[in-house]
């Protein structure tokens, strides 16, 4: 995973609808922002991420503690985990999915094992660092159809990142990008 990428994505998502920030019981740290959400074993957490995290909350959580952090300097209180993880959590594993190197006003195409397509936020899958180009993704459809899916990366650490799929461009218009294999091409 992409460590300076995430923490710039947490402090976007402190600017905008606030970033969540859960430790759980076993250790585990979950990030939620807008769109993401990232999940680590808390000794496996990145540096630069546990040092963003001490900043704005004046230490470090406990177990089974968190905040939500908006910018300002007296965070709010989580008693749960997030709501998002537990949502996402309980999605069924779907198809396999894998990124292209296509790009589109910012979004980055990737094709599930059906040749469906779907669209990331670039900002987003640059989190991924390396497992951007090694594919390893899976793609986590909603239980309401009126959703948009989910797809998760994990690394060989046990390190996950959950993004959201964008709406912005209509299937209609990139139909015919399904005629493409992203599985057979040497990753276009």
């Amino acid at each position: 995973m992409n460590e300076k990428e995430i923490v710039r994505r947490m402090k976007a998502s402190a600017k905008g609808s606030g970033c969540k920030v859960w430790r759980s019981g076993l250790n585990v740290l979950v990030l939620c922002g807008g769109g993401w959400c990232f999940v680590c074993r808390w000794e496996d957490c990145p540096p630069a991420v546990l040092g963003l995290i001490a900043q704005w909350l004046h230490g470090l959580p406990a177990p089974n503690s968190g905040f939500w952090y908006m910018g300002y300097d007296k965070p709010d209180p989580l008693y749960t985990q997030p709501p998002e993880l537990d949502e996402l959590l309980n999605r069924t594993v779907g198809e396999d999915l894998i990124l292209a190197k296509i790009q589109v006003n910012g979004l980055q195409m990737a094709q599930s094992s059906s040749r469906s397509v779907y669209w990331f936020d670039a900002g987003f899958t640059s989190m991924l660092g390396r497992l951007e180009t090694t594919g390893g993704g899976v793609l986590l459809p909603p239980a309401d159809p009126e959703a948009m899916p989910w797809g998760r990366w994990s690394d060989k650490d046990g390190n996950a990142l959950f993004l959201e799929a964008e709406s912005r461009i209509p299937r209609s218009t990139t139909a015919k990008l399904e005629a493409l294999d992203c599985w057979e091409v040497d990753r276009i």
